[in-house]
């Protein structure tokens, strides 16, 4: 959800690239472009992530203005990263 001074932001041209910081240049994405949905200021991408772990997303703005929005998450959003790495490894 995107808003401008509290508001919804509608007509926003941006795409969406996924780094993984703690793997520079391993699992870096090409940019996805994100398209409003029904309801004011939200829009929709579809990233392909190729691992669980901590993501940064860039927001990279075209329209109403040039911009960059970085948002640090977690793939899968419910698991802490301790969880994870204990799930996911194996020998």
């Amino acid at each position: 959800h995107i808003t401008k001074n509290l508001q919804p932001l509608e007509g926003a041209e941006f795409g969406v690239l996924a780094e993984m910081p703690s793997m520079p240049m391993a699992h870096n994405m090409r940019p996805v472009t994100a398209h409003p949905t029904h309801e004011a200021g939200t829009y929709h991408a579809v990233l392909d992530i190729a691992m669980d772990g901590a993501w940064v997303l860039k927001l990279v703005f075209e329209k109403p203005q040039r911009d960059l929005v970085v948002v640090p998450t977690h793939f899968p959003p419910d698991a802490s990263r301790s969880e994870n790495q204990i799930t996911k490894h194996k020998h």
